[in-house]
């Protein structure tokens, strides 16, 4: 049985989430400027502040195929002229190498395209940082978190 949401066991995890972790990931999108679809990221929680700092989103790219039709050069032309920003989810163990160990050509292709581009490539939480030290402290209500979770549910149907 899992005693890891019961704030009385001894395997509660709630405060070592607030302890140890600046930056909570929550939604994924299947668009490239993850900032268009979570304009206020990083942002806190007042009913989850107990346990949590920041949350933020991402965008999808879980699988070989997501991740590959993330990063095409059109989607990444798309973002420079937005101006925008992508944190990408995914897992490189999805596909990303054969049993030989050669890298799929086609992310191969992509990643060498977005690797020529002009672009700002550093860890998620120096994005998150850097957005959270240019921006007003951002407590969302559960008015805004009742919208962004319908626009999150219904991309997924």
């Amino acid at each position: 049985m899992y005693y890891g949401a019961d704030p009385t066991s001894e395997q509660f995890w709630g405060d070592l989430a607030k302890k140890h972790f600046k930056y909570i990931r929550n939604h994924t999108f299947n668009g490239i400027n993850t900032l268009k679809y979570d304009p206020k990221m990083p942002y806190r929680v007042p009913h989850k502040e107990k346990y949590s700092n920041y949350w933020f989103s991402s965008s999808d790219g879980d699988t070989l195929e997501e991740f590959t039709d993330l990063i095409t050069p059109k989607n990444i032309m798309k973002l420079e002229n937005q101006n925008g920003l992508c944190i990408v989810y995914t897992h490189f163990a999805k596909g990303f190498v054969d049993d030989k160990g050669v890298v799929n050509p086609q992310f191969k292709k992509n990643l060498e395209f977005l690797s020529s581009r002009d672009g700002w490539f550093v860890p998620a939480g120096e994005i998150l940082d850097f957005l959270e030290s240019h921006s007003e402290k951002r407590n969302v209500l559960k008015a805004y978190l009742t919208k962004f979770d319908s626009k999150w549910i219904w991309r997924g149907l």
